[in-house]
């Protein structure tokens, strides 16, 4: 490998993290502007009775992360990627791991398809348990550990929506919505990584935008710990995010 192409491998990692730190400051910002909407703009009946400068900053936020996300990685294309190794990508599993366990008394408290998500949660908590045993050990995880997890956001997504679906307030829900379906993207990419059938600019982006709505989501829902550790999970695998070499 000549000057050059460590040089672009550097700059590419720098790209990463320069995302990464953005995900997180906008994704708090929204975070902290839905906390004082829901503090300061809602009625007797529960119902947001303001907010349109609330409403503006959100979306434009919203924007201005998928746009920063997609110009960024615009130049890594086709590249194939790994899931990261070692032991900051393994406690980031495990909290993801922690965060899934802690949500399931919620869904098997409600109707068959909840219990049949909290099933499944439980089924992908012990799977993220054994990823991070092998990332620990730097070893790359098997793809069937990471399916387990889009599984499980897939049928956590249709319960809650569900629900959601009866609500006629979009804001009460479009960011979990949001949190839940990415993060069930990302698992999806994990799994394909593993595989070598996942790019870098794919997980990159993913992991991007699902940082960013699961710290947007945590006002104002029920399982806020769930995407802290969302955030966390997807945030720090984008730090650490390994980049191929092949296309230097």
């Amino acid at each position: 490998m000549d000057t050059y192409d460590v040089e672009l491998i550097a700059v590419r990692k720098s790209i990463s993290k320069q995302l990464c730190a953005a995900a997180a400051a906008m994704g708090a910002a929204v975070c902290v502007l839905r906390m004082i909407l829901y503090r300061t703009g809602v009625d007797e009946k529960g119902l947001l009775s303001q907010g349109v400068g609330f409403q503006i900053a959100f979306w434009g936020l919203t924007a201005g992360m998928a746009v920063l996300a997609g110009a960024l990685t615009r130049k890594q294309g086709k590249t194939k990627g790994e899931p990261a190794v070692g032991w900051l990508p393994a406690v980031a599993s495990a909290l993801m791991a922690l965060g899934i366990l802690q949500s399931l008394p919620g869904l098997w408290g409600g109707d068959s398809l909840s219990k049949l998500a909290g099933n499944l949660g439980l089924l992908a908590g012990g799977c993220l348990l054994g990823a991070a045993w092998m990332q620990g050990r730097r070893k790359k995880p098997y793809f069937l550990l990471s399916v387990a997890v889009c599984i499980f956001f897939a049928f956590q997504l249709i319960s809650r929506y569900r629900l959601w679906s009866g609500n006629p307030q979009f804001q009460d829900y479009a960011f979990s919505m949001g949190a839940s379906l990415l993060l069930m993207l990302y698992a999806y990419h994990q799994a394909a990584a593993s595989l070598g059938m996942s790019t870098d600019r794919a997980r990159t982006v993913l992991g991007a935008l699902a940082g960013f709505f699961c710290l947007a989501a945590m006002p104002h829902t029920q399982v806020p710990f769930l995407y802290l550790c969302g955030a966390l999970w997807t945030l720090i695998g984008l730090w650490t995010l390994p980049e191929s070499e092949e296309s230097l």
